[in-house]
C-alpha cells in the first residue's frame, strides 16, 4: 500500500529553528510519528519566509520543490514573517496571496488536500531578541486565515488559540518553539486532523 503523502510548508516554526535536534523534532517529524507508518511526512519548512511576493524572502521560490513531490495533503503555515513592518502590507493583500498560493495548489494536475493552521502565538520577553512583530498584523492573521478558510472550504486548524496562554513552548525569543512546543503543535494539528476524519 501506498504511504499518505503530506507536505508541510512554511517558516522557521514549521522548519524547527531553536527545537534540540531539527530533522526529529521538527512540528512535522513530529507529526510524522504520530501519524504513524500509513504516512510519510516531509518537512518544507524555509527559515525567514513570508507568504507575500513582496516579502523579503518569499516563500514562492519553494513551492515547485513541494508541489513535484505530489504530494496528498498539504499543511500550511505562513504569515508571522509577514508581521514584521518591512513586509506587512495589510490584511487585504495577505488574504490575496493566501488565495494565490491555494489556488496554485489548486491547479496542480496531482490536486492535495489543503490545511491550512493559523500562525502560533508569539510572545514579547524581555531580554531576549525581538523580531519586532507588528501587533495589528498579529491580530488580523489568524482572522484571514479562518476567513481564507471558510471561503474556500478547507479545514482550519486553530494552532494560534492553542498556543495563546502557552509561553513556556517558546522559551528562547517568544516566537520560536522549543521541541517541546513544536511537539504540542503537532499534536494539535495531529487531533485536529483525526477530529475532521470522525
Amino acid at each position: 500500500m501506498e504511504k499518505i503523502k503530506i507536505a508541510c510548508i512554511g517558516d522557521s516554526l514549521t522548519w524547527g529553528f531553536l527545537t534540540d535536534n531539527q530533522e526529529t523534532d521538527s512540528c512535522p517529524a513530529v507529526l510524522g510519528k504520530l501519524l504513524g507508518d500509513a504516512y510519510e511526512v516531509r518537512n518544507f519548512g524555509a527559515n525567514g519566509h513570508t507568504l507575500s511576493k513582496l516579502g523579503d524572502m518569499p516563500y514562492w521560490s519553494h513551492l515547485e520543490e513541494s508541489a513535484s513531490w505530489q504530494p496528498d495533503q498539504v499543511i500550511m503555515m505562513l504569515g508571522t514573517n509577514d508581521a514584521k513592518p518591512r513586509n506587512w502590507r495589510g490584511v487585504f493583500h495577505y488574504k490575496e496571496q493566501y488565495q494565490e498560493l491555494i489556488d496554485y495548489f489548486k491547479g496542480l494536475p496531482h490536486v492535495p488536500t489543503l490545511i491550512l493552521n493559523t500562525i502560533p502565538a508569539a510572545f514579547y520577553m524581555e531580554g531576549a531578541m525581538t523580531y519586532e512583530l507588528l501587533a495589528e498584523a498579529l491580530s488580523e492573521i489568524p482572522e484571514a486565515v479562518k476567513e481564507i478558510g471558510a471561503a474556500n472550504q478547507l479545514q482550519v486548524i486553530d494552532v494560534g488559540k492553542a498556543t495563546a496562554n502557552r509561553p513556556e513552548l517558546f522559551p528562547v525569543d517568544g516566537v520560536h518553539t522549543s521541541s517541546a512546543g513544536a511537539a504540542f503543535i503537532a499534536k494539535t494539528v495531529f487531533e485536529a486532523m483525526h477530529k475532521q476524519e470522525r
